[in-house]
This record gives C-alpha cells, structure tokens and sequence, in this order.
C-alpha cells in the first residue's frame, strides 16, 4: 500500500508535464498556419468567356502559357462560361480561347505574382476557327484578388 502512493505522486508529476507539453504544442500549431501559407508559391486565373454581346460561351479550350518555360496548362470553360487555372507557378503568362464558330482570342503577356488571383474575362468574336483576335495588355491587369479577398488594381 506504501509503494502505491510514490509511485501515484510520480504518476500525477508526469502527467502534469505531459499537460504542458501537449498545450506547448496545441500553441504552436494555433500560431503556425499563418507561417505555412506564407510560404504559398503559386497563382490562380480566372475568368468568364462572353462573346461580343455578352452572352456566355461554354466549352471554349482556354490555354494558359508560360512565356519563359512554354508550360501551357489547358481547361475547359463550364455551361455558365467560367473558367479556372489554380496552383500555377508565378511568371509571365499568355492566355487563349478558342471555341467552334468563334476568333480565336488572345490575351498577350502579362505577369502572375506569388498569391495572386488574376481575373481575366475574355471576349469572342464571331468568326472561323482560322481568324485570330489579339488582345495587347498595356501596363497591369484589370482585376486581381489577392489572399485578403480585396479585389483591385494589382
């Protein structure tokens, strides 16, 4: 019966530490998230395609390029128009529509930072498959979102 009660003393001691212990890293998981999305390195697009008097255009084959690696990530738009690229490595882009019936629109260069959500709707022109429509950016995306959900100039 004596043996019992040092070793319940010692029992109560480890448990107390492990008490510790257990809120030392419940802290350090409450405080770490803001650090791991920190460390985010990508970029999103995103988009609606219309043509030229603003009705949607489902199932357009939107490519995404890199300018400097000549990686294309490619998507479909959906039967509302919308399109999306998501996780893609930050650069210098280019952006493409094509759809049956329609010019095939361009979206010339332009950059995609670290977090950013750049939306970039895109306008089609009745045509054949064979005309191209060029699209020249001058200076900084319309619209962007950042992580904070704030839409704006970038």
């Amino acid at each position: 019966m004596f043996a019992a009660g040092p070793l319940r003393v010692r029992s109560c001691a480890f448990l107390e530490q492990l008490k510790w212990f257990y809120a030392l890293v419940a802290l350090i998981l409450v405080f770490s998230p803001d650090q791991a999305s920190a460390q985010l390195s990508s970029a999103s697009v995103t988009g609606v395609v219309r043509d030229s008097s603003g009705s949607l255009i489902p199932q357009a084959k939107i490519t995404l390029r890199n300018v400097n690696t000549a990686v294309e990530h490619s998507t479909q738009s959906n039967s509302a128009g919308n399109y999306v690229f998501l996780s893609i490595t930050p650069g210098q882009y280019t952006l493409q529509a094509e759809a049956t019936g329609f010019e095939i629109s361009k979206i010339s260069q332009f950059t995609l930072a670290v977090n950013q959500t750049a939306t970039i709707d895109l306008a089609m022109q009745v045509g054949t498959v064979q005309q191209t429509l060029t699209v020249e950016t001058a200076g900084e995306l319309v619209q962007s979102q950042d992580d904070s959900g704030k839409r704006g100039l970038p």
